[in-house]
């Protein structure tokens, strides 16, 4: 009877155990911070612009075409943050960015988002997101 009431025990503990790694494990592997931005074009066989806050616009493109906007990040952070940059998975053939960029204390940082539109594409409004995923960067 012991024996039983000491295994119960030692799993009871162990899972503990096992529970507060795990916690400490995604603390330790989770972003700091995520920032979204939409992204929405239209693919047509005129130029128009358009602009808001909160949403990287590129109105409307031509195929063939290529346009660049940019996006500035500030850190506030009294830590270096490694900005990880994501595009979504519809836009990967049209949205370009660098992966990832590190930020300094204090710093602001420009990040260049490229929209290659080909020749092929069909006319249509198009929209996604890019992502930065900011973790602290540990020494």
């Amino acid at each position: 009877m012991e024996k039983k009431k000491l295994g119960r025990q030692i799993c009871f503990y162990g899972g503990v155990f096992l529970v507060g790694i795990l916690f400490i494990f995604y603390l330790w592997t989770s972003p700091l911070e995520v920032e979204t931005l939409d992204i929405k074009f239209e693919v047509g066989n005129s130029l128009g612009i358009t602009s808001s806050s909160g949403l990287l616009d590129f109105g409307r493109i031509l195929p063939g075409m290529t346009v660049s906007k940019v996006v500035t990040l500030e850190s506030d952070y009294t830590f270096p943050i490694r900005i990880d940059i994501l595009i979504s998975q519809d836009l990967l053939d049209f949205v370009f960015s660098e992966s990832s960029r590190v930020v300094f204390p204090g710093e602001s940082v420009i990040i260049p988002v490229e929209l290659r539109v080909p020749e092929e594409a069909l006319g249509g409004e198009y929209s996604g997101q890019i992502r930065f995923e900011l973790e602290e960067i540990k020494e």
